[in-house]
C-alpha cells in the first residue's frame, strides 16, 4: 500500500507538469492564432514526447491497479479517474483544440483530486477505518 502512496506523489507531479506543457503548446495564444499543436514549427523533442507517452502509459496502468486493491475508497478513486480519463479524452476529440485546454484541465483536477485523496487515505487513515469490520487497513 505504500507503493501506492508513493506513485500518487509522482503522478500528481506528472499531471501538474502535463499542464503546464499542455499549456504551453495548447495555450491562448495557439487558439488565438487558430494555430493546431500538430503544425507547430517547432515539434516537442523526441525524449519528451516519448516520456510523455510512457508516463501515460504508466498512468493508465496505475489506475487500473488502484481499481483492483481491495479498498473500497481507493477503487472509488480509481473508477472516477479512468471515467475522467476516458471522458476527457471523448471530450477533447469532440470538442478540437478551443476546448481541449478546458476539458484537460478539469480532467487533471479529478485525477489530482482523486491521487490525493488516495494518498491521504493510505498516509493518514482517518481513525474510523480501523473500527470497520475484516480491517480495511
Amino acid at each position: 500500500m505504500r507503493m501506492i502512496a508513493l506513485l500518487a506523489l509522482v503522478f500528481i507531479a506528472f499531471e501538474l507538469a502535463q499542464l503546464v506543457l499542455a499549456h504551453r503548446y495548447i495555450g491562448p495564444e495557439q487558439i488565438r492564432r487558430n494555430a493546431h499543436p500538430l503544425d507547430a514549427a517547432a515539434p516537442l523533442p523526441f525524449i519528451v514526447s516519448f516520456a510523455w507517452v510512457v508516463f501515460l502509459g504508466a498512468d493508465y496502468i496505475y489506475q487500473v491497479s488502484m481499481a483492483m486493491q481491495r479498498y473500497p475508497l481507493i477503487q472509488i478513486c480509481a473508477l472516477l479517474m479512468l471515467v475522467a480519463s476516458v471522458g476527457g479524452f471523448l471530450l477533447r476529440r469532440a470538442c478540437g483544440v478551443k476546448w481541449g485546454m478546458v476539458v484537460m484541465t478539469f480532467e487533471a483536477a479529478v485525477r489530482v483530486g482523486c491521487l490525493c485523496l488516495a494518498f491521504r487515505m493510505i498516509v493518514f487513515p482517518p481513525p474510523w477505518l480501523n473500527h470497520m469490520p475484516n480491517g480495511i487497513f
